[in-house]
């Protein structure tokens, strides 16, 4: 069986935890979903699933579109993205908050995570979806 050889360190720097949310996620016949319209710290593993989501929710509006010549799900696109993104960005958050603290100077402390932060957050919680992720329309079966 082979040995593992240590090496030399070669780099060592932080990783910027960041989060963006595009709104409108639409203009006339284009779409952003994914990474285009949303990112993520890794802390929450919620990218690879927010894609799919966003994924899922345009194929049902186009199929509703050349299907039932429906135009309303393509036009709700962004409102009913955005219950699944805002969603897992405030659970991204919580678990970055949670994991990573950063020293505040005026306390001699560390950031501790609070509930009152997402308070704070652009949406309310009652447009919060009632499932854990909502892949499906407000209203659809």
């Amino acid at each position: 069986m082979a040995q593992l050889a240590p090496g030399a360190l070669l780099e060592k720097s932080l990783t910027p935890l960041r989060a963006l949310v595009v709104t409108p996620m639409q203009h006339g016949r284009f779409f952003l979903m994914g990474d285009a319209a949303h990112i993520v710290p890794p802390t929450g593993a919620k990218g690879m699933n927010m894609a799919l989501c966003d994924a899922v929710l345009l194929y049902k509006a186009l199929r509703a579109y050349y299907r039932r010549k429906d135009p309303s799900p393509l036009e709700r696109y962004t409102q009913e993205a955005l219950r699944h993104i805002w969603q897992a960005e405030l659970f991204s958050y919580f678990m970055t908050t949670l994991l990573h603290t950063h020293p505040i100077p005026s306390t001699r402390g560390c950031a501790k995570p609070t509930c009152a932060t997402l308070a704070r957050a652009p949406i309310s919680s009652a447009s919060w979806p009632k499932t854990t992720w909502a892949c499906t329309p407000a209203g659809a079966t």
